[in-house]
């Protein structure tokens, strides 16, 4: 259980303990389960202001995704995230669109503090339950001091094929504290298609969906990913989206 989820009034997340920050590269493996969603770019579900992204977002695929690491810098953790479509920003003198984690909760303070430092990731902490159900289904839940914040439930299918981004580069952009970081990931995993998937987020730490049917939903069965040192940009007072 969380022992500390002190809420600093100034930045909206919660004040993890004074940690060391591991730096990049990690490398991580686990499994993991992707729910994907269409948004419409005039219904931001889940943007919050405090992301410095709210007026960037254009909508598009995106996802909610429950990962479970058995082994990273930090040790095994769980994790939930939110990928509310892209965000368009200006690099390099060019402007371009860009997956950005908007919400994101981890079993571990020690990948709070250096997610945060390393890749301008907007962790906060909560606590999970993975499970498989006598059903053969997956479940996983994820609460905060007690009160279950998301859900999932599904079941993964027979078919299975392998994945690999370095035939599709992955590129997240986040914004932290006046950085914007672009970490070019890459992932390798076996799909497998899962089935009598069920959700719930409580519309507060993550998104109600409930109103949206999903694209589709795959598991990551033993996936390997690799988060590298990002390239930072500086924003100025005087032009906060050029990077």
């Amino acid at each position: 259980m969380a022992s500390e989820t002190t809420t600093s009034p100034a930045t909206g997340f919660m004040t993890p303990p004074d940690l060391p920050v591991i730096p990049p590269p990690w490398k991580l493996s686990g499994d993991g389960w992707v729910v994907f969603y269409s948004f419409p770019p005039d219904h931001p579900y889940g943007v919050v202001e405090r992301d410095e992204l709210a007026g960037k977002w254009r909508g598009g695929t995106g996802a909610i995704a429950w990962m479970n690491y058995k082994s990273s810098p930090v040790g095994a953790y769980s994790e939930l995230l939110y990928i509310p479509g892209k965000f368009e920003v200006t690099r390099k003198g060019k402007t371009k669109k860009f997956y950005s984690i908007s919400q994101i909760f981890v079993s571990s303070w020690e990948s709070v503090v250096s997610g945060r430092a390393n890749w301008g990731i907007p962790k906060d902490r909560a606590d999970f339950r993975v499970e498989t159900l006598p059903t053969g289904e997956d479940h996983l839940v994820a609460s905060i001091d007690g009160a279950q914040i998301a859900e999932l439930t599904a079941k993964a299918g027979l078919f299975r094929m392998p994945v690999n981004t370095g035939l599709f580069p992955v590129t997240l952009m986040q914004k932290w504290q006046g950085q914007t970081f672009f970490i070019k990931l890459a992932v390798s995993a076996g799909i497998e298609w899962l089935t009598s998937v069920k959700t719930y987020g409580d519309g507060v730490h993550i998104p109600d969906l409930s109103g949206i049917n999903p694209l589709g939903a795959i598991k990551l069965d033993k996936f390997k990913i690799t988060f590298p040192a990002p390239e930072i940009a500086v924003m100025s007072a005087r032009a906060s989206d050029e990077t």
